[in-house]
């Protein structure tokens, strides 16, 4: 069987990429023919050129989509792996990509594994029902587990291992001392450090400790603050608060910025620390608690989430009673409540920890107890994968049909731009049928298509019926930023299914019962979206034309004036008629201008919140006009919005697309029919 992991780097720096490392340390390679890697974040370490790894390691495009989720999902669709495990990330992370996740599940008969945080401090919908498709959910917490399970009967807790865990241990005080004081020259043995580590801001609530900090050196002035994290580029700007708090020279040491540690480095600061403080509002699970108390470090926490078990007979747990408000990201950022730790119980544990030698010598040995009993009941990652295994061999695989599948969901322009691509594959699989799926309304477009063998309804059930599968839109285009692209949407549909281009194709119908004049223009008014893809002036462009005008579309379109009226009553392909026997036509970015580049009908198409650059058809150029509205005069943000202003909110007085000239239409439309108008 084949296996693929999908995480952060096992090279990088974070909790999750370190946990990606421990379980690579333990997995057993002889259980799978191939093990590969996604790795959805970069590496912080250079290859190691004397180390040969055991998998293949996959690099995600992260160019515009920071955790390479569109290049994830490629990963998945041209994998050959039975088994599929995430590896850290909480499941919000592939919110977007979820519908796409489970049709690929359905396809390719993987077996789904997630090992991921839980550090709510309640029950949230989302992630009840993102847990549902997931044939193991595996939750790394005591306390995410007692959470989740009563919603999820296939919920396992494991708990993963620590990273280089044999190298976080205690020093002997000489060489405590030296290291110490290479590393916090002006600290003598006689100053009292506490140090605080967090990279995750928002979480670790950096301002709490610094705050306590502070309050505790009223009455303790020998005490001083180490703080690894971001001081001056991380969510806040913690120099700013901490000049509001009065730190003088000696106070508060900061990391250098930017300053990525390894473990060696790890081990040498937790030495350096006499008390660790602790401050999360939440926590899936704190790999920084474990490797202090590995190193003999006493340890004050907030006592919520999963660090209760962590510090429960082991530490200085502080009630969290103080109300906050922690921002998640499904996917758009909203704010919950959480509960952070009161500050006068922080002083006063403290104050108890620097003044009480007997109180920190206590903390020191539980602390290592507990770390060393925590290490013993780590989870297996090969019995869990063996679990795996035995579930994907009762997994029933249809067999499948000889059949070829391409699958568009919508739209109308979409389906017609994809008749290029028949003929190579048709080529490319010879004596197979090949099947076309899409949603019933825009299956006249490729019905009697010479390609064709049967059209279906959009059913992603029926995707596993098939051997070969061909989806450009829903496995690349779509969860793609390809609108940021200089690239045609029409010639990805070849590109990614690796054919060369064909006329793009549709059967034109006359429509019998319509009385046509025997030369007109076609108007079209609505691209679909009634609010950023309507142009509301057509009227004045067909005003005192000599030609008579007809209106195609949908029955919703705005209406043209002294327009023949045909919304809503032609077919597709009886649209297509009547557009190739036009003599011009002006139309919005949409179906109608695909159409007309195919049929080769001179054409005014008029763009809005879409650039020309992505979305024009293909057709011959000279009988193509593409305007487009003036961008820094009439939006904003100054960029295409594609009907999404970055605020999420309408910010157009009005729509982009209404600003383009009657009269630019007019003449522009004259010019390429020869002026006939």
């Amino acid at each position: 069987m084949n296996l693929l992991l999908i995480g952060e780097h096992p090279r990088g720096f974070s909790g999750n990429s370190n946990m990606m490392a421990a379980l690579l340390e333990r997995l057993d390679f002889s259980l799978f023919s191939k093990v590969s890697v996604f790795c959805c974040t970069q590496s912080g370490l250079p290859p190691d050129a004397f180390n040969k790894y055991e998998y293949h390691l996959i690099e995600g495009d992260r160019q515009n989509d920071p955790y390479g989720l569109s290049s994830m999902l490629n990963t998945i669709y041209g994998s050959d792996a039975h088994i599929i495990m995430f590896i850290g990330s909480d499941l919000w992370r592939f919110a977007t990509i979820q519908e796409h996740l489970i049709n690929l599940k359905k396809n390719k008969k993987f077996v789904w594994i997630a090992l991921f945080p839980y550090d709510l401090t309640m029950v949230r919908n989302e992630w009840v029902n993102w847990m549902k498709p997931i044939d193991m959910p595996c939750v790394y917490s005591e306390y995410g587990f007692n959470k989740l399970k009563e919603f999820n009967a296939n919920l396992r807790y494991f708990r993963p291992p620590l990273f280089n865990a044999n190298k976080f241990h205690p020093f002997s005080q000489e060489i405590r001392t030296t290291k110490r004081s290479s590393i916090f020259k002006i600290i003598g043995d006689e100053k009292f450090l506490f140090g605080f580590f967090g990279a995750n801001q928002l979480r670790k609530d950096p301002q709490r400790a610094i705050y306590s900090f502070f309050e505790t050196k009223k009455s303790l002035p020998d005490i001083s603050l180490y703080l690894h994290t971001e001081v001056n580029g991380g969510v806040f700007n913690l120099y700013s608060y901490l000049a509001d708090k009065g730190n003088q020279h000696g106070d508060v040491f900061v990391k250098k910025q930017g300053l990525q540690c390894t473990t060696e480095a790890l081990v040498d600061l937790y030495n350096s620390m006499d008390c660790l403080l602790n401050t999360s509002l939440q926590e899936g699970l704190s790999w920084t608690l474990l490797e202090a108390m590995l190193c003999g470090v006493p340890i004050i926490a907030a006592n919520n989430t999963s660090q209760t078990e962590l510090i429960e007979n082991a530490g200085i747990g502080i009630e969290c009673t103080d109300l906050s408000f922690i921002p998640i990201d499904i996917p758009d950022r909203s704010y919950v409540e959480t509960r952070a730790c009161n500050i006068q119980h922080l002083v006063d544990a403290m104050w108890l920890v620097r003044t009480n030698k007997e109180v920190r010598n206590q903390l020191i040995d539980k602390g290592l107890t507990t770390a060393r009993k925590w290490l013993d009941g780590v989870s297996d990652i090969n019995k869990l994968l063996d679990e795996a295994k035995t579930l994907r061999t009762t997994v029933k695989i249809k067999t499948k049909k000889k059949d070829i599948l391409f699958i568009q969901h919508s739209s109308a322009g979409d389906v017609l731009m994809t008749t290029q691509c028949f003929r190579g594959i048709k080529e490319r699989h010879k004596n197979s049928r090949l099947v076309y799926m899409t949603q019933k309304q825009y299956q006249d477009i490729v019905s009697e298509n010479p390609y064709i063998d049967e059209v279906i309804d959009y059913d992603t059930d029926r995707i596993q019926e098939f051997s070969v599968v061909y989806d450009p839109h829903g496995t690349k285009i779509l969860p793609g930023g390809w609108n940021n692209l200089d690239v045609t949407l029409y010639s990805m549909y070849p590109y990614f299914c690796e054919v060369e281009a064909d006329d793009i194709f549709i059967k034109c119908i006359k429509p019998n019962e319509v009385p046509l004049p025997e030369k007109y223009i076609i108007v079209h008014t609505t691209g679909g979206d009634t609010q950023f893809r309507a142009y509301k002036h057509m009227d004045l462009v067909v005003d005192k034309i000599n030609l008579p005008a007809v209106q195609i579309g949908g029955m919703l379109d705005i209406k043209v004036k002294n327009a023949l009226d045909l919304r809503g009553k032609l077919s597709f392909r009886q649209t297509a008629w009547v557009m190739k026997n036009a003599v011009g036509a002006v139309v919005i970015d949409s179906f109608p201008s695909h159409l007309a580049g195919a049929l080769g009908t001179p054409v005014v198409v008029l763009f809005g919140p879409a650039p020309a650059r992505v979305t024009q058809p293909r057709g011959n150029k000279n009988k193509m006009v593409f305007l487009q509205p003036d961008m820094l005069k009439v939006c904003a943000p100054l960029s295409h919005c594609w009907g999404n202003p970055p605020d999420g909110k309408t910010i157009c007085a009005s729509p982009c697309i209404n600003t383009i000239s009657p009269l630019t239409i007019k003449n522009e439309l004259n010019k390429l029919i020869g002026g006939s108008i």
